[in-house]
């Protein structure tokens, strides 16, 4: 069956989220017309427990991967998609109920566009659905310029982009621990590629303080990543 668009989630110390996350991809506008590939990296959570009874729909896919970096896990999943269309969801972020949809129509009506995103808030309180979140709180984001996009990665955590972008441009460069999304965005453009702003938030982003690229143990590490990037495209 092909699905409008295909939703790729690594699963890996997610134990406190996996219920939220679940539900809230339940409520999606368009929830019945995508696919949602969960993707295991042997978590030590045993999030199966949770999501067990979830595969019941039978658009809600798990996969055990073995252990796997996070770009190495968005890598298999775009090789399992039933989709002309992919987006990650992090377990610990969340969208606006109608934010899928919103995104699909964009691509479904724009041919000469390979990349779309919006604005995300950004909270520190773990599992709030978006209506609870801070409004307030608006992450920077910009036009998908070249120049703008080395000011920083405004597709963010809730990007959406046509599938053949990896045919034309390659997949995620696995050898990045936080960054490889960002170095893909810049490829997309370096290659003649088009991105897109939607002038509506999508989402909220949890800043996580164990997150890959937000830990202090990785902090120094995922900024020098992004500088190092930067310079790549510069």
């Amino acid at each position: 069956m092909n699905y409008r668009v295909s939703v790729i989630t690594s699963i890996f110390k997610a134990g406190q989220f996996i219920e939220h996350f679940l539900q809230d991809i339940k409520r999606q506008s368009i929830f019945h017309e995508c696919e949602f590939l969960l993707l295991d990296a042997d978590s030590p959570d045993k999030e199966i427990d949770v999501i067990s009874p979830f595969l019941d729909f039978e658009n809600i896919k798990y996969f055990n991967i073995g252990k796997c970096s996070v770009y190495d896990a968005w890598n298999k999943g775009i090789k399992l998609s039933n989709s002309n269309f992919l987006t990650n969801w992090n377990t610990d972020d969340r969208r606006v109920y109608n934010s899928l949809e919103t995104q699909v129509k964009l691509l479904e009506s724009s041919s000469d566009i390979d990349v779309c995103y919006g604005y995300t808030i950004e909270t520190d309180k773990p599992n709030l659905n978006f209506e609870s979140c801070d409004k307030n709180r608006l992450i920077n984001c910009y036009e998908g310029k070249m120049e703008d996009m080395l000011k920083t990665n405004s597709p963010h955590c809730l990007p959406m982009w046509r599938k053949d972008i990896h045919e034309r441009f390659g997949n995620f460069d696995t050898n990045y621990f936080s960054g490889a999304d960002y170095d893909m965005w810049l490829r997309v453009l370096a290659g003649g590629g088009k991105l897109q702003k939607i002038n509506e938030i999508v989402g909220a982003y949890y800043h996580n303080p164990n997150g890959i690229s937000t830990k202090s143990e990785t902090l120094k590490k995922a900024i020098e990543e992004v500088m190092n990037i930067r310079k790549k495209y510069l």
